[in-house]
């Protein structure tokens, strides 16, 4: 009984349609028109191919080095790498967004527009990951790196008795502790108030002298604000004294520093009685914006 050989040809119609696989010494083509030069070329319109199953999953190797894969997993498209490899999304041939891939940190390089708002739930970091202290704000810088900026800025502070003597301008550099001091600015062991940030101050300052024996007047006054050791303001007046309580001298004074400005105050008395005073400084100052 002969046997009859059948020579089935690489290339086919199937059956239904005009679907058509051709297979090659490296390739397999799916559709009319396929490149031979790719190892799997599907040319069909709609669904091209489907992976299913019980958590399906694509694996990607350089050699035998595992790299990613994409999977799904329960209700989610799991998209991974392995071996800490970052996951890169690039357009135009040029990275975009990355995930890394030891850190998990997201770089974006390119600006992210967030039509219905951004959602954090831990803390609000600048460049460096730099936290910035509760109540502060980050500001812009133009086109540097924006920098947190301390907003509650103010302070209030005593000093003790201390002796003027006449006709000399005294700085005086020992407070009591602040009453508050807002920010970290004010140093109450040098009298030396340093700007967390830039922007507009307003100062109080009074000198409370202590009553001297008998009435006096003709007293003239200075009060200076001097700022990064150079006398920047000041405020000229008339007192008096008395016999039966204390009497004041006091300013206010207006300024804009930037970060780091150090400010410090100064009283300059002299009187046709060559007196020394005893008096009592408050200081108090903040931020106005």
């Amino acid at each position: 009984m002969k046997r009859l050989l059948f020579s089935i040809p690489f290339s086919f119609y199937s059956m239904v349609g005009l679907s058509q696989v051709t297979t090659l010494p490296n390739s397999i083509g799916i559709g009319q028109t396929i490149n031979a030069a790719i190892p799997l070329h599907i040319n069909k319109p709609g669904e091209v191919a489907r992976f299913q199953g019980a958590s399906p999953y694509v694996t990607f190797y350089d050699a035998l080095n595992f790299k990613g894969y994409i999977q799904v997993i329960g209700d989610h498209l799991e998209i991974g790498s392995k071996n800490n490899h970052n996951i890169d999304f690039y357009t135009n041939n040029l990275p975009q967004f990355r995930i890394d891939g030891t850190s998990g940190q997201i770089t974006a390089f390119q600006k992210i527009n967030a039509n219905n708002g951004i959602r954090l739930s831990g803390p609000l970091q600048a460049e460096n990951e730099s936290v910035g202290p509760a109540g502060s704000v980050l500001v812009s810088r133009g086109n540097a790196t924006p920098a947190w900026e301390e907003q509650k800025v103010g302070f209030r502070v005593i000093s003790p008795i201390t002796a003027l003597p006449n006709n000399s301008e005294t700085e005086i550099s020992t407070y009591h502790f602040p009453t508050f001091n807002d920010g970290g600015g004010f140093n109450n062991t040098t009298g030396v108030f340093t700007a967390p940030s830039s922007g507009v101050y307003l100062f109080n300052v009074k000198y409370k002298i202590n009553p001297t024996e008998t009435p006096l007047d003709d007293f003239k006054a200075m009060i200076r604000l001097i700022k990064n050791s150079l006398g920047n303001m000041q405020y000229n007046g008339d007192f008096k004294t008395f016999d039966n309580y204390a009497t004041s001298v006091e300013t206010n004074f207006l300024i804009k520093l930037v970060q780091n400005d150090a400010v410090k105050f100064s009283f300059f008395q002299v009187s046709p009685y060559a007196l020394s005073l005893n008096v009592v400084a408050e200081v108090s100052g903040f931020k106005v914006y």
